[in-house]
């Protein structure tokens, strides 16, 4: 997980280039217990949260709290579970380690609540992209590259506009109709640093106008291809798992 990187302007999302999103949900809370002390990570923070084809992603609505924003890439994630509490909102719960670079060090327990319903729904969702993205990942052979343009766009519509049902039939769009208004999400030029849920035939690397319209195959517009390397760890438990976990 890294802090403060996945936010940009007044409440935007900040995606990379192929990114795409699978659920967004305006009303959530989450809180974390560091294994080591991490003042900004205190408290509860109320906001926006992604579930996208490479990670979770929070923003923050609390424009004067220093924690703005946090990405969970799937692979960073461990003891994923799904609470139903008779009284309060049902929560996902896990563990999350930091990534390198990511603005803080070690493992942290957290929680995210739906107020408005959707947990099961959203960790159901979560655990099937992990998965895919673990079979990409083990899938691709990538040469890695550690060029890094820091370049910001708006993202292109196919990143955040309604999934083609057809090719994302296990994304409950019923449960999580509402898409982010196309001012708020923006895209970096650099493609993602892990894995997605894609198994790429192809990779490509845009820059300038061209990270704006060129990801997507033109023969199948629901399909998206990021340049993105291997990350060699492993996957997160399935959904079933996690529920015969929680029975026993």
């Amino acid at each position: 997980m890294s802090l403060n990187n996945s936010h940009y302007g007044t409440n935007g999302v900040l995606l990379y280039n192929g990114e795409i999103i699978l659920i967004y949900y305006d009303g959530v809370e989450v809180s974390f217990e560091p294994d080591n002390e991490v003042p900004i990570m205190r408290g509860k923070k109320k906001g926006r949260i992604y579930l996208t084809s490479h990670r979770v992603v929070f923003v923050n609505k609390n424009q004067n709290d220093l924690f703005q924003s946090f990405s969970m890439p799937f692979m960073t994630l461990r003891d994923l579970d799904i609470e139903q509490p008779v009284f309060g909102a049902n929560y996902i719960k896990g563990q999350v380690r930091a990534e390198q670079g990511g603005k803080w060090n070690g493992v942290s327990k957290f929680k995210i609540w739906f107020n408005n319903g959707g947990a099961i729904e959203f960790g159901q969702c979560l655990m099937n992209a992990g998965r895919l993205a673990s079979q990409a990942r083990a899938a691709q052979q990538f040469v890695i590259n550690h060029s890094f343009n820091p370049n910001i766009y708006p993202a292109p519509p196919p990143a955040y506009s309604s999934l083609n049902p057809n090719s994302y039939g296990w994304v409950p769009m019923d449960r999580f109709p509402d898409r982010p208004n196309a001012d708020s999400v923006y895209m970096y030029d650099a493609p993602p640093p892990y894995s997605g849920i894609f198994e790429q035939n192809q990779s490509y690397k845009f820059s300038g106008q061209n990270a704006s319209n060129g990801f997507v195959d033109p023969k199948d517009p629901s399909k998206a291809y990021v340049a993105s390397a291997p990350y060699p760890d492993e996957a997160p438990p399935n959904y079933q798992d996690s529920l015969n976990k929680k029975k026993d």
